[in-house]
């Protein structure tokens, strides 16, 4: 039987089902096998009634146990995976991870640490917790610990598929900040796949970047979409001044295709932000562009960021390894260029 609501009668009660005793905890192998799951994926999957059936699921995560909740969201990121619409849930499902990583928050601390009194204490407090927890709260902990990482996979399919959920993302604060200190700081409760969703905050949406080679006094102006940090963008920005050698000044034999970045990569510029530069002269070489933070973190001039391709010979022999990987089968990361800069606007950013 299918409610108003749209949704099979069978699936709601299953899904507002509380989690008592661990018989009552269902993995996901055992929930796609249902027949209501199955029969309405079937009928719904690559329809415009997909989106509708995300609407209406949506409402239901504020009242779902995390076992419950995090098995909704899976079915949800295969919509979108489907083709529906990857806003429609996304506040519901990171809200429900919210409420997932409340209940495992006071476990949570790093065993590992030495030379730390107050972080060995709160280590001690949280194992001495997690060790004294009756039989009911040690499976409510569980379960919250086992849906934190099934939560993951849904939105990380909804994060990679709109920048507008990225920009939500980044805007939960307190959130990001659990996060990271449970993928960082965490051996009590150690998770398998948070980290994803750590890496998705570090990445950068940029329909402006600007790039200013100052030894020819040439620039560009670039979209940088989906860049996990600086030695990424290096890796991608560097075959594509070679491309545009010529126009840009450089002395280029060989122009590089950017089709495949690299895994192992080096720098072939002295990479700077922007307050490197004042009045049109290097003021200060150490000021780089720091490889392994986020592209968004490098100084801002004229409104916009800004990285400084210097051709030296002092400073370039960095390299890097892996920082180009792929976060998920949507994360299409790209630099294209938008535009030249002009003399002018060159002076003006090395001003």
């Amino acid at each position: 039987m299918t409610l108003a609501t749209g949704l099979p009668e069978s699936l709601v009660e299953f899904l507002r089902q509380p989690v008592a005793v661990p018989e009552d905890r269902v993995e996901a192998q055992d929930f796609v096998r249902r027949t209501d799951v199955r029969e309405l994926y079937r009928g719904t999957l690559g329809t415009p009634r997909a989106d509708e059936m995300l609407a209406l699921c949506a409402e239901l995560f504020a009242e779902l146990n995390p076992n419950r909740a995090s098995l909704l969201a899976l079915f949800c990121g295969s919509w979108v995976e489907g083709g529906a619409s990857p806003r429609i849930a996304f506040a519901a499902v990171l809200e429900a991870l919210g409420r997932a990583l409340a209940v495992v928050r006071p476990y949570c601390a790093d065993e590992d640490v030495e030379d730390d009194e107050e972080a060995q204490a709160a280590a001690g407090l949280a194992r001495a917790q997690l060790d004294s927890l009756t039989p009911a709260q040690s499976l409510q902990v569980d379960s919250a610990h086992a849906a934190v990482d099934l939560l993951v996979l849904p939105l990380m399919t909804m994060l990679m598929r709109s920048r507008e959920n990225h920009r939500d993302f980044l805007a939960s604060g307190e959130l990001l900040r659990d996060i990271d200190a449970m993928v960082k700081s965490n051996t009590t409760l150690p998770f398998d796949n948070l980290h994803f969703l750590d890496h998705a905050a570090a990445l950068t949406y940029d329909d402006e970047l600007v790039v200013v080679l100052p030894t020819t006094r040439t620039g560009l102006v670039v979209s940088a979409q989906g860049i996990n940090c600086n030695f990424h963008a290096f890796s991608l920005l560097q075959p594509l001044l070679a491309a545009h050698g010529e126009r840009l000044g450089l002395q280029v034999t060989a122009p590089v295709a950017a089709d495949e970045v690299p895994r192992e990569d080096s720098a072939q510029y002295l990479w700077l932000q922007a307050f490197a530069f004042e009045k049109g002269e290097l003021v200060n070489s150490l000021a780089w562009a720091w490889g392994e933070a986020p592209l968004r973190s490098n100084s801002r001039k004229h409104g916009h960021c800004v990285l400084i391709a210097l051709d030296t010979e002092e400073g370039v022999s960095r390299s890097w390894s892996g920082f180009a990987d792929r976060l998920h089968d949507a994360h299409q990361p790209s630099v294209e260029l938008v535009r030249f800069l002009s003399a002018e606007e060159v002076a003006a950013y090395l001003d």
